[in-house]
């Protein structure tokens, strides 16, 4: 719809609000608004009278991978109160642990028999989403660097990995909430949120590659070794420049991912029963990180430093 400016002395100038919006959120004159600049336009809403969004899923007909999607995809929709119906004690500690390892603020409020309620009740400010998404590239550095010294060492300790994939997910999943929640029409909220999937990608590929090593209890060899660390330095170079907005930097990506994608081929021509999955897990982290490339170029477009 649109509106009138009305000029308001001194430079000053002011637009009417539809009276139903108005209405709808008990608004009073002198009541506070936020306002927002969106591309070429500006969002106004009225915050402390926002709406609780609130989602009824029965979960009674699936198994854990589809709770946690439904999960998952709910608390990344936005919704902040989530009403769960199931049939089973086995699905409810699926609901239990989903929300404990991924939905970042979130815990059950009430439980009853085949029905709990996950509600909102920490999350953090997403003022503070540039800070948290640096956390999640650092944790995921770390990640790599541990993974890498354990495999050298040889001294696996998957409780201390389950946290850090779990505290990632969280962090990722956060994101990419805040992303969805933020009224824009701005095309480089998709490109960011691309590049947050990916991240999380990488983060599964390195957590279950030492998971079968632990499981499995399989060695890394030397020269697997020596290859995960320049799968890394091909990480901590793409941090570096995503954060530098350069593009030149941000090109060595493709120099990395062309060198280490034909030892990944080598790799898998003789491979053996005991190297053949560490190959194929380095290989999609590989992937997973040069697919942010072009999206952090997309991203960063029009906005690189000098």
């Amino acid at each position: 719809m649109k509106r009138k400016l009305i000029g308001q002395g001194a430079g000053g100038i002011t637009v009417t609000l539809p009276i139903n919006w108005v209405r709808n959120y008990s608004l009073i004159p002198g009541a506070e608004v936020d306002v927002s600049e969106i591309d070429e336009g500006v969002l106004i809403s009225a915050v402390k009278n926002k709406k609780e969004k609130i989602i009824t899923l029965d979960l009674k007909d699936y198994d854990q991978r589809m709770i946690l999607n439904f999960l998952n995809q709910s608390y990344r929709l936005g919704y902040d109160t989530l009403n769960l119906t199931y049939s089973s004690e086995a699905q409810y500690q699926i609901i239990l642990e989903t929300t404990k390892e991924t939905l970042l603020g979130f815990e059950i409020v009430e439980h009853k028999k085949n029905n709990c309620i996950l509600q909102n009740i920490s999350e953090p400010d997403p003022e503070k989403f540039a800070i948290i998404l640096k956390k999640l590239f650092l944790q995921l550095i770390d990640l790599s660097e541990k993974v890498t010294e354990d495999f050298k060492t040889n001294k696996l300790s998957l409780h201390d990995l389950d946290e850090t994939k779990s505290q990632i997910d969280k962090l990722t999943n956060y994101c990419r909430r805040t992303i969805l929640r933020t009224p824009s029409r701005e095309i480089k909220s998709i490109l960011l949120y691309s590049i947050i999937s990916q991240l999380s990608l990488v983060n599964h590929a390195y957590y279950y590659m030492y998971q079968y090593a632990y499981a499995k209890k399989k060695k890394l060899n030397p020269e697997l070794q020596f290859y995960l660390i320049g799968i890394n330095q091909m990480f901590h170079t793409y941090y570096d420049a995503f954060y530098a907005k350069d593009f030149n930097q941000l090109s060595l990506i493709s120099k990395f991912r062309e060198q280490l994608m034909g030892q990944n081929q080598t790799l898998f021509e003789k491979s053996t029963p005991n190297t053949v999955m560490f190959i194929s897990y380095m290989r999609e982290i590989i992937r997973a990180i040069h697919l942010c490339l072009p999206l952090s170029i997309g991203y960063w477009l029009g906005e690189e430093t000098a």
